[in-house]
């Protein structure tokens, strides 16, 4: 996975989408619908202003079967993404939750299948979000997931990533301030090998490797109920 920040341009003229949109949203409800930049294996979620609450769709071709996704710059309630391949599975499906300044780089499902994909974004009551960035991994880069800068999240995510046998790393380069961060992995046979949380305060370097796991597809959840002003959370199999 590469890490790709979201750099935010918004050139409103010519710029639309193709997708739909449903939900409960009452015409009394604030906020306007999202700006969509959308090309073969390049996705883009540029809200301008507060969202509407609304659950929105789109077909989007990806010709790897995996890809590389950013969330940036959340504010608010929550906002779901959910991802469906070619052939229907969820390659991902995790809830962001407002309280989110830095970004969030990670990956989805590697057993994904080339094609085209259904990308479902849910918005509840989001005053802002600076981007969603989602791009086809052609390269096949390392499947890291990062979570850099501020937050005030009370968070689970789950993700998978595709690693070699042997240990996979965990560390912690953040001011956390309160609350605590839980990080659990389990290798492809479903073993668990990580179990590690940070408490309270913690300024600097943390890190830890995992047991040894088989390779294939690794399962990882961090929980997050803390509030960090700066640095990061860095998941990787060196």
């Amino acid at each position: 996975m590469k890490r790709s920040m979201i750099v935010l341009a918004l050139a409103l003229a010519g710029c639309g989408s193709d997708g739909s949109s449903s939900g409960g949203s009452s015409a009394g409800d604030p906020g306007v619908l999202p700006l969509v930049l959308s090309t073969p294996n390049s996705f883009s979620l540029l809200p301008v202003g507060p969202v509407r609450d609304d659950t929105y769709q789109y077909t989007w071709n990806c010709g790897s079967k995996q890809a590389n996704l950013s969330v940036a710059g959340v504010k608010g309630d929550a906002l779901r993404i959910e991802i469906w391949d070619e052939g229907g599975a969820v390659v991902h499906d995790n809830w962001y939750q407002g309280g989110l300044d830095g970004v969030i780089d990670t990956i989805t499902n590697p057993d994904g299948v080339a094609g085209n994909w259904r990308l479902r974004f849910t918005f509840v009551n989001i005053t802002s979000l600076v981007g969603v960035d989602i791009q086809a991994d052609v390269l096949g880069t390392p499947d890291d997931i990062v979570i850099a800068g501020a937050y005030d999240l009370q968070s689970d995510y789950e993700y998978y990533a595709g690693w070699t046998s042997g240990s996979a790393r965990a560390t912690l380069s953040s001011t956390l301030t309160q609350g605590t961060v839980r990080i659990r992995m389990w290798d492809a046979d479903g073993t668990l090998v990580l179990d590690r949380t940070n408490f309270t305060t913690l300024v600097g370097d943390t890190s830890g490797n995992s047991n040894h796991g088989v390779a294939g597809t690794w399962t990882i959840r961090i929980d997050i109920d803390a509030v960090a002003t700066a640095g990061a959370i860095t998941i990787d199999h060196p």
